[in-house]
């Protein structure tokens, strides 16, 4: 389901179209549209697996620190001047906020 490609594989046939031959058969590749979020579900993603204090502004700042809008990085793309995330930036973000656990989880008032 996070695959980028499809591939289908055919069987060649004989000339008549009745029986496989010995030539190889064809090898098709084919895109795969992946899903796109938008960046509040991946805020709102992370609050709700606990990490209630990383919000926009914290999104945002890594955004910047990683230069994550870099098409190359393979995190997202640019669609029409609105940015999308690819389900891969999940995992970036998900470390994120694992390695600064205590920062993202501590109570408001602490």
């Amino acid at each position: 389901s996070t695959a980028d490609f499809k591939v289908d594989f055919s069987q060649a046939v004989s000339n008549t179209g009745d029986e496989p031959s010995d030539r190889p058969g064809r090898t098709m590749w084919k895109e795969r549209a992946r899903k796109q979020f938008k960046p509040s579900t991946v805020w709102k993603t992370m609050q709700c697996e606990g990490f209630a204090r990383f919000g926009q502004h914290q999104h945002t700042l890594l955004v910047r620190a990683l230069d994550a809008k870099n098409e190359g990085n393979g995190w997202g793309i640019d669609q029409d001047g609105t940015w999308w995330w690819f389900d891969t930036w999940f995992d970036v973000v998900r470390k994120h906020c694992e390695d600064h656990r205590s920062e993202y989880t501590k109570p408001r008032n602490a």
